[in-house]
């Protein structure tokens, strides 16, 4: 009651600063509500809305709640652990799994709670900061880091990308709307006819192609009438496919191009969006990289599409 007395009091002897105060309120509690959104917004989390979302098990429900109110620790408040599950899809088997869930978390040191009847409201701890950075995948700091030199040259390769030296246009879109959607390294692609991803200089062409077709994380195989007739491209796909390793097929210009084992590899159009969209989302999941937002990387899409449907 005093408090409502001296606020009342304030606005009458200094209506603009009250209001000021107010409104600076009012600001911080929808900055703090959008980076809860973020943080809850599935596209941002890499899935994808026409993808079925599996059931959680008790153990990915808690691990969700920790990333999420670990993304969301720099406001420095409190946050509904209900709205967190249902923003995310997660409807919570009954109505005391909420506070179980909270419970446990709380029982390893990993949340603080709000007292009485505040107690769905959490924020993370220093020990619920170290489990999430532990579960999170960080590169190791080698000795070349350390003295400030680049080990790129070394790292793994993630994506080789297969095809005709006459379809590299279409190959540096696709490169340009993989980087875009997935933030990859340009030291992570291999495309042998777009500048920038080519072989190194000096390098023996067969013996390191033939080494990154086998070593790296996925093959994407630009499937065209000009591929289907190259002797490397038909050898990278055998290759690939007698390894059984990962391997996206993109199809465009026909049909009917791959021929013998290789046509029961399904394969994705690349003139098709919802088949692009897709593509994107697997890619994502073989490499275990978080997608950005669609809306980072649709018009690269949209693109791309546009130029294979007038291929």
């Amino acid at each position: 009651m005093l408090d409502e007395f001296h606020s009342l009091l304030d606005q009458r002897r200094n209506p603009r600063n009250y209001f000021e105060k107010e409104l600076s309120k009012l600001i911080q509690n929808v900055e703090d509500l959008v980076s809860l959104f973020k943080a809850c917004d599935p596209l941002e989390a890499g899935r994808s809305f026409e993808t079925e979302r599996q059931d959680f098990t008790v153990q990915e429900k808690k691990d969700l709640i920790l990333s999420k109110l670990y993304a969301l620790r720099r406001t420095k408040r409190m946050w509904p652990v209900r709205l967190i599950l249902l923003w995310n899809d997660i409807t919570p088997d009954d109505e005391n799994e909420v506070e179980q869930l909270i419970t446990a978390l709380k029982k390893s040191d990993f949340i603080e709670t709000g007292e009485y009847g505040l107690r769905d409201l959490a924020k993370i701890t220093i020990g619920g900061k170290t489990q999430v950075e532990k579960n999170t995948k960080r590169p190791a700091i080698t000795a070349t880091k350390a003295i400030g030199k680049s080990d790129e040259a070394g790292s793994e390769l993630d994506i080789f990308i297969s095809h005709s030296s006459k379809d590299k246009k279409i190959a540096a879109a696709l490169i340009e709307l993989i980087r875009s959607a997935l933030s990859l390294s340009p030291k992570k692609i291999r495309c042998s006819s777009v500048d920038g991803y080519r072989l190194t200089a000096g390098a023996g062409t067969d013996e390191q192609l033939r080494n990154e077709v086998n070593s790296c994380e996925v093959l994407v195989g630009l499937i065209t009438a000009n591929s289907v007739r190259s002797a490397y491209v038909m050898f990278e796909l055998g290759a690939r496919w007698g390894q059984q390793k990962p391997m996206i097929p993109l199809l465009y210009g026909g049909e009917d191009l791959l021929e013998g084992p290789l046509s029961g590899i399904n394969a994705l159009r690349l003139d098709v969006p919802a088949q692009m969209h897709q593509f994107i989302s697997d890619l994502a999941a073989i490499l275990k990289q978080q997608m950005e937002s669609p809306a980072v990387y649709i018009d690269l899409l949209k693109l791309l599409t546009k130029m294979a449907a007038i291929y």
